[in-house]
């Protein structure tokens, strides 16, 4: 038997370091931790685990991304046409960089929930995580070559779909690390 309050007090915090990353939203993440946990009781009924810290954040990432999906999809209806100038103008002067800085994330958000699942789990897990492509190619089931094109290309779509005010001089869309 699955002793569920050891798995959840041992890998409970890198499920929401996971999540709350992606999501960066208390509620969501929340929501998506709940979910992360059932779904893993699911799997863990069918076969057994080997390594529940990798099932669980990988399973947390999938969660989040398609609650990331979702809260674009529910944004797109709500506020369409907001000019991301705006935003920036109409603040007080010394709170532009973090503005700017939440901006770039949003915008990251968005386009992570509209690339190929792959490749947003590839780009959350490399940007997000700080996993090498060996590590995340092991958690895709995959190759680390193949690490490197998904990333490649979720960078590329950024490249293309980002806004300009947040497209200059930022980590994720100055080329592919590592």
């Amino acid at each position: 038997m699955t002793d569920w309050h050891n798995i959840v007090t041992e890998h409970g915090p890198v499920v929401w370091k996971t999540v709350y990353r992606l999501l960066g939203d208390a509620d969501l993440a929340r929501d998506c931790y709940q979910e992360t946990f059932l779904a893993a009781m699911k799997m863990s009924e069918s076969a057994p685990v080997e390594n529940w810290q990798a099932m669980l954040r990988t399973i947390g990432t999938r969660k989040a991304i398609d609650a990331l999906r979702a809260r674009v999809r529910a944004r797109s209806r709500e506020h369409s046409g907001v000019d991301p100038e705006h935003v920036v103008t109409s603040h007080a002067p010394g709170q532009g960089s973090q503005i700017v800085h939440l901006e770039l994330v949003d915008a990251v958000r968005d386009v992570l929930a509209r690339i190929p699942d792959r490749q947003a789990e590839a780009f959350a897990l490399r940007h997000f995580e700080q996993m090498d492509n060996p590590e995340i190619a092991d958690r895709l089931g995959t190759t680390p070559r193949n690490v490197s094109v998904l990333i490649h290309r979720a960078v590329a779509r950024l490249q293309q779909d980002l806004p300009a005010s947040v497209r200059q001089n930022n980590d994720f869309t100055s080329g592919v690390p590592r």
